[in-house]
């Protein structure tokens, strides 16, 4: 039989041992909360980061599909640009263009009365030159007038135009403005003295 001092000893140690389980058993089931709550995060992270690798993605699709479109945009508008470059000389060739004016007037049956072009208005790049035009014509001359302008040789733009009533004899007396152009020269005396071609 054992002694009383054993046995309490005994039952002390017992208490010990339980209560160390215990504690380790805490221990245990607190870093297992703690890594159960890390890895929870870390998902919700990683969730969070797919997301936002995900609108990015999709951001990316759209930026190279609007960046395409920029791009071919921006080619249209540079060969468009070409095209009305090619169609502005150098030098105003104001003769070349009366020729080519009255040509286009007798193939539309558009009688010139006047033709008196202003002096050239100066810019940076480019330099106008507003011509005054008066004339008589049928209502379909004159519209085969205009529709000729657009196929010159040379950038013409219609600045105003004035159509009088229909007289006697059933044509149409109008007054025009044209507008031409020519690359403007960095001496400007150049232009000048050119002016008068």
């Amino acid at each position: 039989m054992a002694t009383p001092d054993l046995s309490a000893s005994l039952k002390q140690r017992r208490i010990a041992v339980h209560a160390a389980g215990i504690a380790v058993s805490a221990v245990i089931a607190a870093a297992g909360c703690l890594f159960y709550a890390a890895t929870i995060d870390e998902a919700q992270r990683w969730k969070a980061s797919i997301g936002v690798d995900s609108e990015i993605l999709e951001q990316q699709e759209s930026l190279v599909a609007a960046r395409e479109t920029t791009e071919r945009e921006l080619e249209a508008m540079t060969q468009r640009l070409e095209k009305v470059t090619a169609l502005i000389p150098h030098n105003p060739e104001n003769s070349l263009f009366l020729e080519q004016l009255a040509k286009l007037a007798e193939d539309s049956v558009l009688n010139i009365q006047n033709f008196r072009p202003g002096p050239p208005e100066e810019n940076d790049r480019i330099q106008r030159i507003r011509v005054q035009l008066a004339g008589e014509a049928s209502y379909e001359s004159i519209c085969t007038f205009l529709e000729g302008l657009r196929s010159l040789p040379r950038l013409t733009h219609v600045s105003m135009l004035h159509i009088d009533p229909r007289t006697a004899t059933g044509t149409y007396p109008l007054q025009m403005e044209l507008s031409i152009f020519f690359a403007a020269d960095s001496d400007s005396a150049k232009t000048r003295v050119a002016i008068n071609d």
